[in-house]
């Protein structure tokens, strides 16, 4: 691997940590505290998860072939990605569909803002 494809590498891994950590933040307060209990931030904090769940899809396979060097040659942990990896790669295409619903649920408040004030 040249030094330019690591730094990349690297500075992609550091910028997935801390979007994983943002994101599980934001699970956290939406759960935490219950002025976030509305439909809007339900639904935001289901999209934080399906986003985080996106990062650990990003973050394996970089820490593991840091790990091991010849993680690229090897079939037996390439199989292992993929068992690994199939349900947040549910979560991560759940993400589009939060993304949808949260666009409708913004646009309904803006078309009839009094009907959405009662929810």
């Amino acid at each position: 691997m040249s030094n330019f494809l690591f730094i990349l590498k690297t500075i992609n891994l550091f910028i997935d940590i801390i979007g994983f950590l943002f994101y599980g933040n934001i699970v956290i307060l939406t759960i935490k505290h219950k002025k976030l209990h509305t439909i809007c931030h339900i639904l935001l904090g289901l999209y934080s998860i399906c986003q985080s769940f996106s990062k650990i899809i990003m973050l394996i396979p970089y820490i593991l072939q840091y790990i091991l060097p010849n993680f690229e040659k090897n079939l037996k942990f390439i199989y292992f990605c993929i068992i690994f990896n199939i349900i947040p790669f549910s979560f991560m295409m759940g993400a589009f569909t939060y993304m949808l619903a949260i666009g409708i649920d913004r646009m309904l408040g803006i078309y009839f803002p009094l009907w959405y004030s009662f929810f």
